[in-house]
């Protein structure tokens, strides 16, 4: 599935709480869905016994009422029905329940209608609004206890998106969304369609559950029946969520989330002569020109891990001199420099990696604590004053967000902006390639064609009417220049390196008998005593940053859990609930990316929607691949 990649949302009613879930069930039927594939690993959730997020749900039922404006604006009526069961002791008062306002580049006009009981009593709310987000704080300062139910009403506007690979209007939906911190036994979706709008329905539907990127098939498959779409799903642990897909025709509805450029064809009312056709025809040889020309330049500027220049040496230990988020740009992986640097920060002893949030377990799974801040090289530095702020006191701590943080993903830009002057001083001019010397001719010929066409056999009109296809050919033709350019090369230093970090990766990814006996060879005999389990520890720590900036920190974590279970010990650098184990640790690896990014456009558990640029009508979706959903926890 394409577009990811990140960021983030709401769901509806089968029914009241108290009304049977018989209407979800139907005959096998064969609705496209999505193949189904092992779910990712989840974040650990803390919701420690005692503390507000320490409850379940019964159930979170939604009915979604689409319908159509009369500019073909899709609208939406939502009903959530939510029962909570909490504690008999007074530990709540209520829930929250954050609802996306955006999905896409799309306002959803949020407008909460009414939050009511199941008798229909209402409930009394704040209603705060967030921006991306409407949040509701449902409830009083009364304590409530056992089963609860919350009934939430509102509206939406402009909920469709438009997928070109599926070329379908989808209404591709998040229900009760991935940003809680509490299971569901049951959650389930209702699509009911306006009947003006049933025709357009093209039968392409699906469902997909788990944590956020999940493309299981949810357990009740799309049931449809008329007009009314249903999906199913029970047992959802923390995190998990129900995303529910269903296709119309393409142009059914107005595409306000993808902002698309839907400008009419000027037409020209002069029949146009054969030379003229033939001339503007010929003309659009402008366009394979951009094409090669483009592909050329990138392929030029594409990060990529360089080869070796010889013979690669297994390399044992951390290179001096080099800041690992030096070497991950180096190594043209650059999305592991901020989780690798995180990771080795803490192996140096500067900082601890804590298994738990601090402060906000709603929005956090895990946090970073500072021990240390002197010693540090500039680039360590710039990423602690991020994370604690400039000056900060050994005991400061931060929480590492789970979809996003957008604070410290700016403060973290002057890091990288460093690293990435670092490794340009590893490269020393540029490497001309025969592809990109080809691409260059072969962009420069089409482009010549084509506007010698458009003049000499179109003439004035033809030269107008072709300009589009001229204009794309001379764009391909200057970045047909920056493949003839070539790419960067390395430098004979750079390559001094970029060959020692080959020679990790390759140590990193030996089987146990072959890296001891790397150890055990004359040079690591000098440094390493293979028989001292708590060197070997130390070892494996310093390690796995490095192991992070190649991929492999799973087989690497697994390798130091091994030996720290051989020597009974515990790591400094982490602290979590119980003893460090790669199933613990590796969760935090996979948080650190997102929690050090900017939030995306939408992201699906903290308001807005992961937003997918794959439809999901087709079954090639993914849980938390749409809009609404959400998340919300206790109060």
């Amino acid at each position: 599935m394409r577009g990811v990649r990140f960021l983030s949302v709401a769901l509806l009613v089968l029914g009241i709480a108290a009304a049977p879930t018989a209407a979800f069930a139907g005959a096998p039927h064969d609705a496209r869905a999505a193949h189904p594939a092992a779910a990712p690993q989840r974040p650990a959730v803390a919701a420690l016994p005692g503390d507000v997020s320490d409850f379940t749900f019964r159930s979170f039922n939604a009915v979604y009422h689409l319908a159509r404006d009369a500019n073909r604006h899709a609208t939406l009526a939502v009903t959530e029905t939510i029962v909570a069961l909490f504690p008999q002791s007074d530990q709540n008062r209520g829930i929250l329940r954050d609802i996306p306002n955006i999905y896409g580049s799309a306002q959803l006009q949020t407008k909460v209608v009414s939050v009511v009981d199941e008798t229909g009593a209402a409930v009394p709310y704040t209603e705060s609004d967030q921006g991306d987000t409407v949040e509701l704080a449902l409830g009083t300062e009364a304590y409530v206890h056992g089963p609860t139910t919350y009934v939430i009403s509102y509206t939406q506007v402009d909920t469709i998106r438009h997928f070109a690979d599926s070329d379908d209007d989808e209404f591709y939906w998040d229900v009760n969304g991935n940003g809680w911190a509490q299971p569901f036994q049951q959650v389930g979706a209702q699509v009911v369609v306006d009947p003006l709008l049933t025709s357009a329905l093209t039968g392409h539907n699906a469902c997909y559950q788990g944590a956020q990127g999940a493309t299981t098939a949810c357990s009740s498959g799309v049931v449809a029946d008329g007009s009314t779409l249903s999906a199913l799903t029970t047992d959802l642990a923390a995190g998990d969520g129900l995303t529910i897909a269903v296709g119309f025709t393409s142009g059914t509805f107005v595409d306000v989330s993808s902002d698309p450029n839907n400008q009419p064809d000027s037409g020209n009312s002069t029949p146009a002569t054969p030379a003229q056709i033939a001339g503007v025809l010929l003309s659009l040889l402008g366009f394979p020109a951009a094409l090669i020309g483009v592909i050329s330049g990138v392929a030029s500027r594409l990060p990529r891990t360089e080869p070796a220049r010889g013979t690669i040496i297994p390399q044992y230990s951390a290179p001096d001199g080099m800041d690992v988020m030096v070497a991950a740009q180096l190594i043209a992986r650059q999305a592991t420099a901020v989780p690798a640097q995180f990771v080795s920060l803490s192996v140096k002893g500067r900082t601890r990696l804590l298994g738990y949030a601090v402060k906000n377990a709603r929005t956090s799974d895990y946090s970073i604590q500072l021990l240390d801040p002197t010693g540090l090289d500039p680039i360590e530095q710039q990423v602690v004053d991020a994370l604690f702020g400039e000056g900060a006191k050994p005991g400061a701590t931060h929480d590492l967000h789970k979809y996003g943080d957008d604070a410290l993903a700016a403060g973290l830009a002057p890091a990288l902006a460093t690293a990435a002057i670092a490794v340009d001083a590893y490269y020393d001019g540029h490497r001309r390639t025969v592809g990109g010397t080809i691409a260059l001719v072969v962009t420069i010929a089409l482009t010549l064609t084509a506007l010698l066409s458009a003049v000499i056999l179109g003439g004035f009109v033809g030269l107008v009417t072709g300009a589009v296809g001229i204009v794309a050919g001379l764009i391909g033709v200057g970045a047909a220049f920056l493949g003839f350019r070539g790419r960067k090369k390395l430098s004979d230093v750079g390559a001094q390196w970029n060959d020692y970090l080959l020679g990790m990766r390759m140590y990193l990814q030996l089987a146990e008998q072959d890296r001891l006996r790397v150890l055990q060879s004359p040079s690591g005999a000098e440094r390493i005593d293979v028989t001292d389990g708590t060197q070997l520890i130390k070892l494996y720590e310093k390690l796995l940053p490095w192991a992070i900036i190649w991929g492999v920190e799973d087989q690497w974590s697994k390798v130091l859990e091994v030996e720290l279970q051989r020597q009974n010990a515990t790591p400094d650098f982490w602290v979590g609930q119980n003893a460090f184990s790669a199933l613990a640790f590796l969760p935090l690896i996979t948080n650190l990316g997102p929690a050090t990014s900017a939030v995306p456009m939408t992201t699906s558990g903290t308001g807005g929607s992961f937003s997918s640029f794959s439809g999901g009508s087709f079954g090639g979706g993914f849980s938390g691949g749409g809009g609404g959903g959400g998340g919300g926890g206790g109060r």
